[in-house]
């Protein structure tokens, strides 16, 4: 199985990199499959943008060259009701041959006692720092400017993605979620995580038969 992996494009908000995704969907070489894995959507309560539109139609026409599979995130569950999308096909998760486990990586996200305060706590310094006139950021960008708390969320998932592989006999699994892209080997699992479509660089997945290659594909 031939595959290519992106995730969180974010389709809706003001930072989707919508250019450099439209560039990298049309180049994309015949033959392997894609999966969107989570978060292709921002909110699914929006309407989207015809510059939006302009990417979902896009997705729609690569199902007439290979297999789309889209694996909702925690920002976009209720779009397979809310925004029909043809023939793309919907999973919770990908396994594949044994090899690879895909998942969009929120499932792995249980952080309920400290992990919400602490994503309250840079929404409210991130509020703070727009009332001071600063430049605005993608949330999530702004939080790795305070690397420290930005790791305990990302960490978490990482290590709750790296057990579940183990427990599943998985050499390696790969994620989005955290917006913070990584390829890197823990308990012997590999970990690899595309980052966002909300800024760069942007990586992406390609599994063949031979390898699993983690690679950027914008900057």
């Amino acid at each position: 199985m031939d595959l290519v992996v992106i995730s969180d494009l974010h389709l809706g908000s003001s930072y989707c990199l919508r250019d450099k995704l439209l560039k990298f969907l049309r180049e994309l070489p015949d033959g392997p499959d894609l999966v969107l894995n989570g978060d292709v959507i921002d909110r699914w309560t929006k309407e989207l943008s015809p510059e939006d539109e302009e990417v979902m139609t896009l997705l729609r026409d690569e199902c007439s060259r290979r297999r789309v599979f889209w694996l909702p995130g925690n920002h976009d569950k209720m779009c397979r009701i809310e925004c029909p999308t043809g023939d793309i096909e919907f999973a919770e998760n990908i396994p594949v041959e044994g090899r690879l486990f895909i998942s969009h990586g929120d499932g792995f996200d249980n952080m309920l006692s400290y992990g919400r305060p602490i994503t309250a706590m840079l929404r409210w310094l991130y509020r703070i720092r727009l009332k001071l006139g600063c430049k605005p950021m993608h949330v999530a960008t702004y939080g790795k400017t305070w690397p420290r708390l930005y790791d305990i969320i990302r960490l978490h998932v990482l290590h709750n993605a790296v057990m579940f592989a183990l427990r599943k006999g998985y050499p390696a699994i790969t994620c989005g979620h955290s917006h913070f892209a990584e390829d890197t080997v823990v308990k012997g699992v590999r970990y690899i995580n595309t980052g966002a479509w909300t800024e760069l660089p942007a990586y992406a997945v390609w599994v063949t038969d031979n390898e699993i290659r983690f690679e950027q594909v914008s900057s």
